[in-house]
This record gives C-alpha cells, sequence and structure tokens, in this order.
C-alpha cells in the first residue's frame, strides 16, 4: 500500500534502457505493461532457490525496481523499531523481559526479512514466452512453459510452478487491496487499470 501511495508500483517504464535492460520484450505493448506490473507485484515476495546462490535469468530494471522496494521496506521497518523503542523509553509497555523475551519481540516486528527480486524475474520470464504462444489459454501450453522454465531457466529452483503459483496468489492479495483502497489513496483510473491486467492475467496463470 505505501508503493502504491508513493505511486511507484505501477507499469510505468521507470528506468531507462540501456543500461537497465531486463523489462518485458515479447508480445504488444499491453502484453508488456502487464507483464511489467504483475513482476513487479511478484517481486514483493521471495524466490525458492537452492543453497548455491542464484542462478537464474537476469534483469536489471527489475534489480533496480528491488532497491524501490528495498528502500521503502527499510523505511516501515525503521519506524516500527522506533514506535516500539519510544513505547519502551516512555515505560509504556513492560520492560522486565528475559533475553529471550527480547529476541522474540523484535523479530515479531513486520518488515524484518527482505525480499529479492527473483520471483518478479520468475513470473517476467513466464509470462514473457506465453505471449509466444496461440493456445495460451489450455492449461497444457501452460504447464509445458512451467516445464521448461524448471528445466531451462531456473534448474535449481526446487519447485518453480509452485512460486509462480505463490506469485498469483500474492497478485490477488495485492489486487484485493487495490479494490479495497479509499479513492483518495488509490484513483479509478489506477483501480481499472489493475482489473485490465487481473482480466489478462487469468487466462495466462
Amino acid at each position: 500500500m505505501e508503493l502504491l501511495r508513493l505511486d511507484v508500483l505501477n507499469a510505468d517504464y521507470m528506468f531507462p534502457t540501456p543500461p537497465y535492460h531486463g523489462q518485458p520484450m515479447r508480445g504488444t505493448e499491453t502484453d508488456r505493461r502487464n507483464t511489467l506490473l504483475v513482476s513487479r507485484v511478484a517481486a514483493l515476495g521471495n524466490l525458492r532457490h537452492n543453497s548455491i546462490g542464484y542462478t537464474g535469468p537476469l534483469s536489471r530494471h527489475l534489480a533496480a525496481y528491488h532497491s524501490i522496494i528495498f528502500a521503502v521496506r527499510s523505511a516501515l521497518r525503521d519506524v516500527a523499531e522506533m514506535s516500539l523503542c519510544t513505547l519502551l523509553v516512555r515505560g509504556d509497555g513492560s520492560r522486565k523481559k528475559s533475553n529471550g523475551e527480547w529476541i522474540e519481540l523484535g523479530l515479531g516486528l513486520p518488515l524484518f526479512r527482505d525480499n529479492d527480486c527473483g520471483l518478479g524475474i520468475a513470473v517476467k520470464s513466464y509470462l514473457d514466452e506465453i505471449v509466444h504462444q496461440s493456445s495460451l489459454t489450455e492449461l497444457e501450453t501452460r504447464n509445458s512453459i512451467k516445464e521448461k522454465g524448471a528445466r531451462e531457466w531456473f534448474p535449481h529452483v526446487p519447485d518453480f510452478s509452485g512460486d509462480l503459483d505463490r506469485a498469483f496468489i500474492l497478485w490477488d492479495a495485492v489486487y484485493a487491496g487495490v479494490k479495497a483502497a479509499d479513492s483518495s489513496l488509490i484513483n479509478q483510473n489506477v483501480k481499472n487499470l489493475w482489473g485490465e491486467v487481473d482480466a489478462w492475467l487469468a487466462d495466462r496463470r
């Protein structure tokens, strides 16, 4: 919601190319716009990867977008930590805690774990590939591309198809927030755009 409020969770080409290659390149302008928005939402999550270092495709565009997400997440985490600190310094909360309880208190605050752009790249790779297919609405076609992604693009991702499903569930959650948001935060034109992208994605997920 904070990214939306700042108007940076969108489908705008905010980075010039070159040097920030790696934005969606296939399909119509609408396909590329929609793929960009969905992959940026997916970049809010994490790709489950074997512990050998990232081995998939690269995208400087999504890596640059990740820096925006990181800055906003870090700022919100700082607000949460300072709010807790102020509460304790003022004596508005109990300070009689064991070492273990202090650790749990810190880890219990939101936005502790950083996200990566791997899931966004996975979604972009999948959607970029599927626009080549004439039968993109057929389950067999989508499953074939998922198998190709697991075999060729992300061989060290234990469950490529499952991670795509997680990304699309994340999309559903963010889109639900967009629809429910007050017009002072998200205007109707933006909501209409997200609705168009959601309808476009329905045949491709």
